[in-house]
């Protein structure tokens, strides 16, 4: 039931009684005309009050937005509002590095890139300078170091208690450790990280802002 259609039963409700129990508490029109006469009279100026009371409020309750009423809006011209910032599932710094790797040697915009309609000769001129440009942002900003200081191709040991993150096991591994075996990579590590504070009120999640050029 409607918020309107609960107002108008009130209301009728309210008036009938009202003009019924006027015509039995007053005694004046009680002692000069009998009810039976009155009663059917008060009852019908009561249902007319009723409608007239129920007008009233429909046309109230259209002005007035609430409950039930009807709400209009008028529609402004439409404006490209950007929506807020949702929460960056990702480390910011992670990012800022792919941003740096991207100013320097390009490489982002190479590895979206399909290459598979170049020639070998093509992509290996690209691939010369992007190593270029991705080996001075790293040497500018990060200071890698390998995991094993040992030679590739020499024999090493890893003892009991190592570092499954730092050391990956692989060729006929059986037992517990120390294993013996040869190096065949020596890792890396990030041992020093200085990256450039990033600007207020920066995305986060750009890796390299759109290029425009004003014409």
């Amino acid at each position: 039931m409607s918020f309107k259609l609960k107002i108008s039963i009130a209301v009728f409700i309210v008036a009938t009684g009202f003009m019924a129990g006027f015509f039995y508490a007053l005694p004046v029109v009680r002692a000069r005309v009998q009810p039976s006469y009155m009663l059917p009279v008060f009852i019908a100026a009561g249902m007319v009050l009723s409608l007239m009371l129920t007008i009233a409020v429909y046309a109230f309750t259209r002005k007035i937005p609430g409950r039930g009423a009807v709400r209009t809006v008028e529609k402004g011209p439409e404006t490209a509002v950007p929506p807020p910032p949702a929460e960056r599932p990702f480390d910011a710094k992670a990012v800022q590095v792919l941003s740096l790797l991207q100013k320097k040697g390009r490489l982002i915009d190479f590895l979206q890139e399909d290459i598979s309609g170049y020639e070998d000769s093509q992509i290996g001129a690209a691939v010369r300078n992007i190593h270029k440009g991705c080996r001075e942002a790293l040497q500018e900003h990060v200071t890698i170091e390998p995991v094993m200081k040992e030679s590739e191709g020499s024999e090493v040991t890893v003892v009991e208690g190592f570092d499954p993150s730092a050391v990956r096991l692989t060729g006929n591994v059986t037992g517990s450790p120390p294993f013996k075996g040869i190096l065949r990579h020596s890792g890396w590590r990030v041992a020093v990280m200085s990256l450039p504070p990033l600007p207020e009120n920066h995305d986060p999640g750009i890796i390299e802002p759109a290029e425009v050029e004003v014409v």
